[in-house]
């Protein structure tokens, strides 16, 4: 599946997957992930408040040795399974958003920073004060759904005509 994805697969997804097709239980799920990722299969990182695992090159190579043993079924199944959720793929690796204490504020306000990506170019890049946690938190878990509205408002604002001032300036 990591192969096939280009780029990380969340965890959350990768374990879902498994399951769902029965190739391990929920009591060897955590084994079976922290043992591709001691054995260099693998790796993880985290970005927007999410952990993503992606294929190493020694994966790639034990792959390729071994892709003959999985046989059609598997192969089908994961294509089917990336092809369902290949839209959900890019917008949890393209849309982030994440929350921390404003490191300039001893007060104890939050920032929450957000961006979107496209084609691996980032496009919007926003951060935005919040007077507490909860606050960030809840800009943060609210920014997958507004982003795409807030973008063409911004968007429109910028390209929009220059309105007359107050007193007739421009």
């Amino acid at each position: 599946m990591l192969d096939k994805a280009g780029q990380g697969v969340d965890v959350p997804r990768i374990s879902g997957f498994l399951l769902e097709s029965g190739y391990v239980n929920f009591e060897a799920l955590a084994t079976v992930l922290s043992q591709v990722e001691e054995d260099g299969l693998v790796e993880t990182y985290e970005t927007g408040g999410k952990t993503f695992m992606k294929i190493t090159d020694e994966g790639e190579q034990i792959l390729k040795y071994m892709s003959n043993d999985l046989g059609s079924g598997i192969r089908g199944q994961v294509d089917a399974y990336l092809k369902q959720i290949g839209k959900y793929l890019r917008k949890d690796r393209d849309i982030t958003a994440e929350y921390f204490r404003n490191p300039r504020d001893r007060a104890g306000s939050f920032l929450a920073h957000m961006s979107v990506r496209e084609e691996g170019l980032t496009i919007l890049d926003l951060t935005v004060g919040a007077p507490d946690e909860m606050t960030a938190r809840q800009i943060a878990d609210n920014w997958k759904d507004a982003c795409s509205d807030l973008y063409a408002q911004i968007l429109n604002r910028l390209l929009a005509a220059p309105s007359e001032g107050k007193d007739g300036e421009r």
